[in-house]
């Protein structure tokens, strides 16, 4: 029977892959979105940057998530 610590981290794990995979999904959207906003808007603009953001902070988040799961030893 697994301790609830490595559940925890098998699930933290599983968390950053999903975080990464989704976040990057929703971020390539948002971006393909902006291009297709006339050119210049702000609705377009905005658009990009919050495709930005999202990219880098799914991408940061979920592998400070997988460094802690791989720091305390638990990984598939």
């Amino acid at each position: 029977m697994k301790s609830k610590l490595s559940t925890l981290i098998h699930t933290m794990h599983w968390a950053a892959k999903l975080t990464v995979s989704f976040g990057s999904l929703a971020a390539l959207f948002l971006l393909f979105i902006g291009f297709l906003l006339p050119r210049a808007s702000f609705l377009a603009i905005s658009s990009g940057q919050t495709a930005v953001y999202m990219f880098s902070l799914s991408v940061c988040g979920g592998i400070l998530m997988d460094v802690i799961a791989e720091r305390t030893g638990i990984r598939d």
